[in-house]
């Protein structure tokens, strides 16, 4: 299952209604709108706020809320405006799901209080977000984050073993950790690596997972090295080779064998 359909069964599970006239998520819209630079692309943002999902705009995204008017579930798309990141979304406090998806401007860091609620989805793809995945996200329950093509760095790899999560994917950033002891949720479907400075072996906990329940992996591009581990219940198929190509020396199916070292002298 890929990032792109996890994202889309999240962020379509909520419906719209009409708002009541006491809450404040109006205003947080307007104060996101400002910190973007007031873009073209969100100038009817309070109409489809008013309506929330309820009718059709020129609208570059999605919003959709509770009975009482209060966001759950936001997406921006293709904002060309550049802007640092809206900090103004923490303030959308029963906020579900956000994707800010092929903004290519938006820079800055992510901050530590995006999203709540036990089914939380972060999608920030394609935009020039720096700095470090914050370590709170250790303990947020979220459902799936996806980050890809972005310039982060640091070691996420505390999001990999956390209880719930299904769909993590972290391809195309400077990441630079050491992947040789990392664990795996077993809820987790996905995990996406490729194309970062990933260094280290690919641990047996991967193997394994792959076994039982990963469905889709993406280890290329990095600086990875060893042999493959191997999982004799459901091993590497021959077409998977490429999930595991160009990295640093990686050896053993489905791979070319790994050359056997000669006699100490």
């Amino acid at each position: 299952m890929s990032m792109s359909i996890i994202f889309f069964l999240l962020l379509s599970s909520c419906t719209s209604s009409v708002l009541s006239a006491d809450v404040n998520d109006g205003l947080v819209l307007l104060k996101i709108k400002e910190q973007l630079g007031n873009p073209q692309e969100l100038s009817n943002l309070a109409e489809v706020y008013q309506h929330c999902g309820g009718a059709t705009f020129n609208f570059h995204g999605e919003i959709q809320c509770d009975n009482n008017g209060r966001i759950h579930y936001l997406t921006l798309l293709s904002i060309t405006a550049s802007a640092p990141f809206p900090e103004a979304i923490c303030d959308l406090t029963e906020l579900e799901g956000l994707s800010l998806l092929s903004l290519y401007n938006l820079y800055g860091t992510i901050p530590p209080d995006l999203v709540h609620g036990q089914d939380a989805a972060i999608s920030l793809n394609d935009n020039r977000l720096t700095g470090e995945i914050p370590k709170c996200y250790q303990w947020l329950p979220l459902h799936a984050i996806s980050v890809r093509n972005n310039e982060l760095t640091g070691d996420p790899s505390f999001l990999f073993n956390k209880e719930n999560i299904i769909g993590i994917d972290l391809s195309h950033n400077d990441f630079e950790f050491d992947l040789s002891n990392v664990e795996i949720s077993k809820s987790l479907r996905s995990l996406y690596l490729g194309f970062n400075k990933i260094y280290g072996n690919i641990p047996q906990s991967i193997a394994s997972a792959h076994a039982d329940y990963l469905i889709d992996l993406d280890l290329r591009n990095n600086n990875l090295c060893g042999e493959i581990p191997q999982s004799q219940v459901a091993p590497w198929q021959p077409f998977e080779a490429s999930i595991f190509a160009n990295n640093k020396c990686l050896c053993g199916s489905p791979l070319p064998p790994c050359q056997n070292p000669g006699p100490a002298p």
